[in-house]
C-alpha cells in the first residue's frame, strides 16, 4: 500500500483517497525502513541508480542536495 501511496507503484485499478479526497502523490515521503545502500557505491553511483531506477527523478534537486546545497558539483 506505502509503495502505491508514494507513487512508486502506478495502480491497476481504483485510487488511494484520504477522508474521501485524492491523495496527490507529491504530499507524500516514503522512508525505507532498511538500509537499501550498497557500501561499495559512491553517491555518484547512488545516484546513478536512482535516476535509472525513477521515472520521475529530479537530478538537479539530488545533485543539489548530494552537494550539500551546493548545484556547483556535477555528478556524470
Amino acid at each position: 500500500m506505502l509503495n502505491l501511496v508514494s507513487g512508486l507503484l502506478t495502480p491497476t485499478a481504483g485510487r488511494v483517497e484520504v477522508f474521501g479526497r485524492p491523495l496527490g502523490t507529491a504530499a507524500v515521503a516514503f522512508v525505507a525502513q532498511d538500509t537499501p545502500l550498497y557500501r561499495r557505491w559512491s553517491v555518484a553511483d547512488l545516484l546513478r541508480f536512482g535516476s535509472a531506477a525513477n521515472p520521475r527523478w529530479d537530478r538537479a534537486a539530488a545533485q543539489y542536495s548530494s552537494a550539500g546545497g551546493s548545484a556547483r558539483r556535477s555528478w556524470s
